[in-house]
């Protein structure tokens, strides 16, 4: 009988040499996988040295900020390059590194920069005496060099903003609602309106860390995650408006046109996977107050029933949101998530464990939870390609002053149409 074949490893998140068989490096792999639920932090960064898994790494940079802060961490990879003698682990903690600043650039922040400078200094890396320096001395110090000049330029163009495709022309209100005292909601184009929510809505989105959503999963407080506690404020600010909107019409057949108007704008920010801003418009239009006008939705056109029933549907709340997550989650253009469905799930995943005791880390959750934040980072990965308008910007910051309260929003519900008998 022959023999099995051996295992065949996955290829590696570095481009380095094997420093052990493929049948030893599987067999590291399967022990140390068994494991992660209780490992010190030493192990597991040899782990990841070691570790032909692609996400292992990724899920670690997402996540290692709940047990280790970035200096020390940082700290610890420069003790670990000058006290290794093994090129192939040298070649992986630079690969480490240069993941770290490619990919979680958000992280290098404060005196990160300082300390990897310091670190290069130390090495007193000199190319032009290399001659004097071993292949895998030289490949090392040139590699590093390199990792210091991209850190430099991304600290030059962290502002950078270049478009992907040319951005489509804004619809600008007309002339006569320009000139007017003041233009209202139905005075500005559907499709326009969505584009600034998004563009808006974005701006704060990109802001978001993994560290913050973590934060705010565990302490609901708005000090350690103020971007995520922005974006859930607009989120309520937004429906709270939309509703005021829907109450401050002046007669049914402006309240008509209102309710119509937000139901095309959510069908257009769903068409820009602004999946956020689109269940906010849902939400106001399921809010009690809103919900209850009967006689107003029975007007809207078969046209716009047929896409609030579709809307309806891909934004049911059941399980989570989870066709909404899904369709989330299968995009591939430029997406704003709903922040809140995520954030519930991280709960779960938090409830079920500790990440950390006194000696081990338990990074069996760290994968589970990094499995949920690679989905956001990669909605934070392309943006979209809007022009702003700044006149309609300030019409939107206008407008989240002003909303009715929960009382006064019955009241005004009531006043249009009266409660029925099944109320």
């Amino acid at each position: 009988m022959e023999a099995p074949d051996e295992p065949t490893p996955q290829k590696s998140w570095v481009q380095g040499r094997v420093s052990s068989s493929p049948s030893q490096h599987f067999n590291n792999f399967m022990i140390a996988r068994s494991n992660l639920s209780a490992i010190s932090l030493d192990k597991l960064l040899m782990h990841i040295m070691e570790s032909y898994e692609n996400n292992l790494l990724h899920h670690f940079l997402l996540t290692y900020q709940l047990f280790c802060s970035s200096e020390v961490l940082l700290n610890i990879l420069r003790n670990m390059y000058i006290d290794c003698t093994d090129i192939n682990i040298k070649l992986r903690i630079i690969a480490l590194l240069r993941a770290w600043v490619n990919d979680h650039w958000y992280a290098w922040e404060g005196g990160m920069k300082e300390i990897f400078i310091e670190f290069v200094n130390s090495l007193n890396i000199n190319l032009e005496e290399d001659a004097l320096c071993t292949e895998d001395e030289t490949l090392c110090n040139k590699t590093l060099l390199n990792l210091l000049e991209t850190i430099q330029d991304k600290e030059l163009n962290q502002d950078s903003n270049l478009f992907a495709y040319t951005p489509p022309q804004p619809v600008l209100p007309s002339s006569e609602v320009m000139h007017g005292s003041e233009f209202e909601f139905l005075d500005l184009d559907t499709e326009e309106l969505a584009r600034q929510i998004t563009i808006n809505e974005k701006e704060i989105f990109l802001k978001i860390t993994p560290y913050e959503i973590l934060s705010w999963t565990k302490e609901k407080d708005p000090k350690l995650a103020p971007n995520v506690f922005a974006l859930i404020e607009r989120f309520n600010t937004l429906c709270s408006w939309l509703i005021t909107e829907i109450l401050t019409s002046k007669n049914t057949k402006s309240r008509v046109r209102v309710i119509s108007k937000i139901i095309d704008m959510a069908k257009v920010l769903l068409d820009y996977n602004n999946f956020s801003c689109a269940l906010a418009c849902m939400s106001a239009l399921n809010s009690g107050p809103i919900s209850r006008l009967k006689e107003s939705f029975s007007k809207i056109s078969k046209k716009t029933t047929k896409n609030l029933d579709i809307m309806q549907n891909m934004t049911n709340p059941e399980g989570n949101y989870l066709k909404l997550r899904q369709i989330t989650k299968a995009t591939r253009n430029p997406c704003i998530p709903h922040i809140g469905s995520y954030i519930q799930e991280l709960t779960y995943t938090f409830d079920k464990s500790r990440v950390k005791n006194d000696k081990y880390i338990n990074f069996q959750i760290c994968r589970n939870l990094g499995d949920i934040l690679i989905i956001i980072q990669q909605c934070q990965s392309r943006n979209h390609c809007l022009l702003p308008v700044q006149v309609i910007s300030e019409f939107l910051a206008f407008k989240r002053t002003s909303k009715l309260n929960d009382k006064t929003q019955y009241e005004l519900s009531r006043h249009f149409e009266p409660k029925d008998p099944s109320e």
